[in-house]
């Protein structure tokens, strides 16, 4: 009874700072959607919608004490609502052969590859001999040859010959899967980047807005409550956001840097020299935001930038004295027709900043490389930290429990000793002198994600020189299972 009344305990004295639990919850069961590896059915989803009005009513008869428990329960059920609801309305016809063969439709946008061909986006689809209804929503073309991206603008309609198949899933079991990634931008088929930038928008988009309505209530704008808010909002809109790095990172800054200047609130700062207090926030910034994402980063990109600190110091300066001035001096003459003179000068600033980039990572031991995790490291790492940051109480220190033991599981990942790409043209070997790959130039995609994965990130050809396959035979030893 004496640890009942403890729990009870705990769990009454978390009144008044739950909310910050709502996205993580609601996380939860989006994270389980996506982790099941298949839908579910109108039967299933029904019960669980059953299970979660019972667990709420529940939580209204029962105990107060443990109350939020049965809440969060529900709301991890929740999560799988807008999951399910996101990947119907985002339904689009997705070919499953190659086509080659003429490719019609119009320009909506504009990039460049990984391998910096210049890549367009075309709606509008029109392909030989396919029914619209079979026809992909979305195409991605990667043009050949060295084509300059400035006769092609947005609205534009082209007509090419090329190849189109199905986005391919996991380079390997358990990676980022791009074909689910696909499915949410609805592009049926060519090569897919990834970029979390509208994921970042978004948020800090949601979060001026709650802090615009917190002032004009009189209260305070920069607060967990303002992140929160801004998550669920992400969540229940865009809930594939989840799995993305652009998600993960930039929630985990904005905590951090909620919690730390919050802290920073009791500190008495006045009696430092005004001209360095500008400096001191931005040093401390870009330290916070560095740190509190550097484990995502790693995760997803394999690697860890050692000077990153001094890279965000310098962007952030160059990005307060050139980029944003300029833009809003570009807004301002944007009426008068002299816009360009604003945009000139942000352009420039923004080469400033790559330069930096650039700079910095040329730098002698700017980036170390590791292997990718196991996938449940993430989520415990997630879910340790924000136990840490929103518990109340001795309890809190169980966040750090979690996070110590994701970094075991880390440290103790075993990655496979061989691996086959889904075309069956590439393998990777565990060599004693590194990893092997059969060929130098074949499913370069593929085999840059293997190499960046075993933290390995060495040019193809290297990794392919390492074993002569071809002169030893092995290939066909190992077809027939003799590896």
């Amino acid at each position: 009874m004496r640890v009942i009344r403890q729990i009870e305990t705990g769990l009454l004295a978390q009144r008044g700072h739950l909310f910050g639990s709502v996205p993580r919850c609601l996380g939860i069961g989006i994270g389980v959607y996506f982790a099941i590896g298949q839908e579910p059915d109108i039967i299933q989803l029904a019960t669980l919608g059953l299970g979660c009005l019972c667990v709420l009513v529940l939580s209204r008869l029962g105990p107060a004490a443990i109350s939020p428990l049965l809440i969060g329960l529900a709301l991890i059920g929740v999560g799988f609502g807008p999951a399910k609801t996101r990947t119907t309305i985002k339904e689009a016809p997705v070919p499953g052969f190659r086509y080659y063969d003429p490719i019609e439709g119009r320009i909506v946008n504009i990039d460049r590859s990984g391998s910096d061909a210049v890549r367009l986006t075309l709606d509008r689809v029109n392909l030989d001999r396919m029914r619209p209804a079979k026809t992909p929503a979305l195409v991605r073309v990667s043009l050949h040859g060295d084509w300059p991206s400035a006769p092609f603008r947005p609205g534009d309609m082209v007509t090419t010959t090329g190849h189109l198949s199905p986005a391919s899933g996991p380079a390997e079991a358990g990676g980022f899967d791009f074909q689910r990634h696909s499915w949410f931008l609805q592009v049926g088929a060519g090569y897919l980047a990834l970029s979390g930038g509208n994921v970042a928008t978004e948020r800090a988009y949601i979060m001026v807005a709650v802090m615009w309505l917190a002032v004009l209530l009189d209260r305070r704008a920069l607060t967990l409550r303002a992140v929160a808010i801004a998550a669920i909002i992400v969540l229940v809109i865009q809930p594939e956001a989840l799995i993305v790095p652009g998600f993960q990172m930039s929630f985990a800054a904005t905590t951090a840097l909620v919690i730390v200047f919050g802290q920073m609130r009791r500190l008495n700062l006045q009696r430092l020299p005004k001209w360095t207090q500008p400096i001191l926030f931005v040093i401390i910034s870009s330290a916070v935001a560095g740190l509190a994402t550097a484990l995502f980063a790693a995760a997803h990109f394999n690697q860890i930038a050692l000077y990153g600190l001094i890279a965000n110091i310098l962007s952030v300066l160059l990005m307060g004295i050139l980029v944003v001035p300029a833009m809003v001096l570009a807004v301002c003459l944007a009426p008068f027709g002299s816009w360009s003179d604003g945009l000139w000068t942000a352009a420039a600033g923004f080469q400033r900043i790559l330069a930096v980039a650039g700079q910095v990572v040329g730098m002698e031991g700017a980036l170390s490389h590791v292997i990718a995790p196991h996938w449940i490291v993430l989520p415990l790492i997630g879910f340790g930290l924000l136990h840490l940051a929103l518990w109340q109480g001795a309890m809190r220190w169980a966040g750090v429990a979690v996070f110590g033991t994701a970094i075991v599981i880390w440290m103790q990942t075993e990655r496979p000793s061989v691996l086959i790409a889904d075309n069956g043209a590439l393998f990777r070997v565990l060599e004693q002198d590194g990893r092997a790959l059969s060929r130098a130039k074949c499913s370069g995609f593929v085999a840059s994600i293997w190499l960046e994965n075993y933290g390995n990130p060495v040019d193809q050809a290297r990794a392919a020189a390492r074993r002569d396959f071809a002169k030893e035979g092995r290939i066909t030893r190992f077809a027939i299972g003799d590896w």
